[in-house]
C-alpha cells in the first residue's frame, strides 16, 4: 500500500547527500502556542531554495526495528522498538495521450 498525500510546508534547509536533494521542511504550526512539525523529504531534484513555500506530493514509507538495551536501574535486558519514517517526493507523471483514430 502506499501512502501518498499533499503536505504543505516551508524549506528550512537543503542538501545533496549521495546524489539525492534532501529538504529539511516545517509545516505550520495547528495554533501560536504549538510547535511545527519538521520532516525531511527525499528528492531526485531540488525543491526550491530556503524560506519557499511549498506544497509537494510525498510518499510515507517505514519500518519499526526492534532494539535491546540493558535497564540501568535494574540491570535487566529490555526491548524498545525504533521507528523510521521517510518522506519521499512524488514525481508528477506526465499525462499519456494517445492519439484518436
Amino acid at each position: 500500500m502506499k501512502l501518498n498525500f499533499k503536505l504543505k510546508c516551508r524549506i528550512n534547509r537543503t542538501e545533496l547527500y549521495n546524489g539525492k536533494h534532501i529538504a529539511n521542511v516545517s509545516t505550520p504550526a495547528q495554533d501560536e502556542y504549538s510547535s511545527p512539525n519538521s520532516f525531511k523529504i527525499y528528492s531526485e531534484r531540488p525543491l526550491g531554495n530556503v524560506g519557499d513555500e511549498i506544497e509537494p506530493v510525498v510518499q510515507m514509507t517505514g519500518f519499526i526495528r526492534q532494539r535491546k538495551y540493558i535497564d540501568k536501574a535494574t540491570g535487566q535486558e529490555k526491548m524498545y522498538y525504533d521507528d523510521s519514517t521517510f518522506l519521499n517526493f512524488v514525481e508528477p507523471q506526465s499525462a499519456s495521450m494517445s492519439k484518436a483514430s
